[in-house]
């Protein structure tokens, strides 16, 4: 079993890989480097040992790493302590993943009772204004619908461009559930970072039997559908079903990352949708419709 574990691993973590090359973690180090492991040395001092870069601690190794191993030199009360924040980050990245599938399950729910009782949500809606209003606040409404709706239409196009482009070249490496693979690749899709890192990791699952050039070719089908969806797709199918700029859908996903993180960009065209709308309803025709009364009068 050990021996299968080494054989399948490609990068070793060593805590507490001393630059001295008497002591037995660097021995052991070099060992490792000389038959083809991956360092990643953990240490407090230097910036550099066995020409690997050095690390503080195992998180971030860990955050820039894929590591296979972890080799502790240290005595066994610290080691425990490794162990606990190898735990933690784990948990961590768990509970993270799991947010952000309810928050797309809520948000999918909310969705489905907003299109169901659309009628009545209006209507309860447009109670809360002076009657006065209601006829502009009801024009209010069914603009944000359209746009609310068009965002749905755009994102299920974006992802589907990845989804379709995935599929295609697992069919043409003829790698076993592509279709199923695309399918995955387009719904974890909707999960900024996280998901194309598991349809990364899923496809390569599948793909290995096939050989490492189909495995690289295989991820690479992943990175150009995330590159057109990213650079042309989004932008052009939110544009095109929100009536919104480009730029402004852009500028929409920079700003939602920077305040909102990983849910912000998920609904950054929609948040942008319903700001430009009473924008435009609120201000910009309020001051024409002044400027026309002033003009005639």
């Amino acid at each position: 079993m050990i021996k299968d574990i080494l054989r399948d691993s490609k990068i070793i973590a060593i805590v507490g890989l001393s630059p001295n090359p008497a002591k037995d973690s660097n021995m052991v180090a070099r060992y490792l480097q000389n038959n083809g492991y991956k360092l990643v040395p953990i240490y407090p001092s230097e910036d550099e040992i066995l020409g690997c870069k050095v690390y503080r601690n195992i998180s971030d190794a860990l955050r820039e790493n894929d590591i296979d191993i972890i080799v502790v030199f240290r005595k066994s009360e610290v080691a425990l302590n490794i162990a606990k924040e190898v735990i933690d980050k784990s948990i961590n990245f768990t509970i993270g993943f799991i947010g952000i599938l309810t928050i797309l399950v809520t948000i999918g729910i909310i969705v489905f009772f907003l299109s169901n009782d659309r009628k009545d949500i209006k209507e309860f809606s447009l109670k809360l204004f002076p009657c006065l209003m209601r006829k502009r606040a009801s024009e209010v409404i069914d603009e944000l619908e359209t746009k609310v709706g068009g965002y749905i239409i755009a994102q299920l196009l974006s992802i589907s461009i990845v989804g379709v482009i995935v599929a295609i070249f697992l069919l043409v490496l003829r790698v076993e559930y592509a279709v199923f693979l695309g399918f995955i690749s387009a719904i974890l899709d909707l999960v900024p970072i996280v998901g194309p890192i598991l349809s990364g990791l899923l496809i390569l699952l599948v793909a290995f039997p096939k050989g490492w050039i189909v495995c690289i070719i295989a991820i690479s089908s992943l990175l150009v559908g995330q590159f057109i969806e990213n650079n042309w797709a989004k932008p052009y199918f939110f544009s095109k079903y929100m009536d919104l700029h480009p730029l402004v859908v852009i500028f929409s996903f920079v700003i939602a990352a920077k305040f909102l993180g990983v849910v912000g960009v998920l609904i950054a065209p929609a948040i942008a949708a319903v700001v430009v709308t009473l924008f435009e309803e609120i201000y910009v025709k309020t001051m024409n419709d002044d400027n026309e009364k002033n003009t005639n009068d």
